[in-house]
């Protein structure tokens, strides 16, 4: 009983965040920096399309949902990492979307994720950093110095089941 309770009371109080143009959030870091565990963070197509620029979303809470609602259904939202440098350092993640310990069960679908780049070569569209569960869905990952990346601790406790579905993940790396 307690453990249902548990999980009503967890649901009742997950939130749709809105980013886009004339939207709450206009920047997808916002979102998540104001995000609470189990949140939908649902990401708007920019007008004609365009590329939300110098992406950079540092994930650090559980049961996150990063959903693209673009204005064309055949089409992805655009993240571009132009003109960032994804050094790592500090909050500053090496890639477009990077999961962080303890970023569980978290889930992101339908962006095409591009121009992640560092001095070191390994900015990614996408790096899971010993979190758990993590599903990246229906994106199309190109033009990082790594398309993805991923690492955990050396136990067999972090950086577990990472699916990558339906994704088209091509012509990353550096030359």
């Amino acid at each position: 009983f307690t453990y249902l309770a548990v999980i009503l009371s967890f649901s009742s109080y997950a939130a749709n965040l809105d980013v886009g143009q004339g939207r709450k959030f206009s920047r997808i870091e916002e979102a998540n920096d104001a995000a609470k565990d189990g949140d939908t963070i649902l990401v708007h197509s920019l007008p004609g399309n365009a590329a939300y620029e110098k992406t950079a979303v540092f994930v650090i809470r559980r049961n996150l949902t990063f959903k693209a609602v673009p204005a064309d259904k055949s089409k992805l939202v655009p993240l571009s990492g132009k003109g960032f440098d994804y050094s790592g350092e500090g909050r500053i993640p090496r890639a477009i979307f990077q999961f962080n310990k303890d970023a569980d069960n978290c889930l992101l679908e339908g962006f095409e994720l591009f121009d992640a780049h560092n001095n070191s070569f390994n900015g990614a569209g996408v790096r899971i950093n010993q979190a758990n569960d993590v599903t990246v869905r229906n994106c199309n990952i190109h033009g990082n110095d790594m398309g993805i990346m991923s690492n955990g601790d050396g136990t067999q406790d972090t950086a577990r089941n990472q699916l990558f579905e339906n994704c088209i993940i091509h012509d990353n790396g550096t030359e």
